[in-house]
């Protein structure tokens, strides 16, 4: 039975200490009345995401971003790279919400390129309003323990 009992803690621990999604720092600069800069240090260990994580301030809460405008995204790489043109996604609402990027995230994760970029509108870069809550999501890596910063600037609807 002592024995049992050690082998379950040892799993135990070992689940763990095993990160089940993408580790992200947060780091909020400005505030609704002049806009943000919100960088996400987003660390891929394991190398998939398996969720959207929700875009927050510096002390984790959910930031509602709906008195802005999103007008540029940049991406860099990290010392461990991402794979090449991984995607990038901003969810609107909900993990499955619509894409606010329009697509412009596609290849913008990348192992060698920094990117800077503004979201797509029928396939125009356009700043495009916010509602509410969204949703950081990368896809297409697989290597694990990449590093890639992703920052978002909005300015404040009139």
């Amino acid at each position: 039975m002592k024995n049992l009992f050690a082998a379950l803690i040892a799993v135990a621990i070992m689940m763990v200490s095993i990160p089940a999604f993408a580790g992200v720092t947060w780091y909020v600069y400005g505030n609704a009345t002049i806009g943000y800069e919100i960088q996400a240090v987003v660390t891929l260990t394991p190398a998939t995401m398996a969720d959207p994580v929700v875009i927050q301030d510096d002390a984790g809460n959910p930031l509602d971003l709906s008195t802005q405008y999103l007008y540029i995204v940049e991406t860099y790489y990290g010392g461990t790279a991402p794979t090449d043109n991984s995607d990038l996604y901003i969810y609107a609402h909900s993990t499955s919400g619509k894409d606010v990027l329009g697509g412009g995230g596609a290849n913008r994760v990348d192992n060698a390129t920094n990117n800077i970029f503004t979201p797509l509108v029928d396939s125009a870069p356009k700043t495009v309003p916010l509602y509410g809550k969204c949703y950081l999501f990368i896809s297409g890596n697989s290597q694990a323990g990449a590093i890639t910063t992703v920052i978002i600037k909005t300015i404040p609807k009139k």
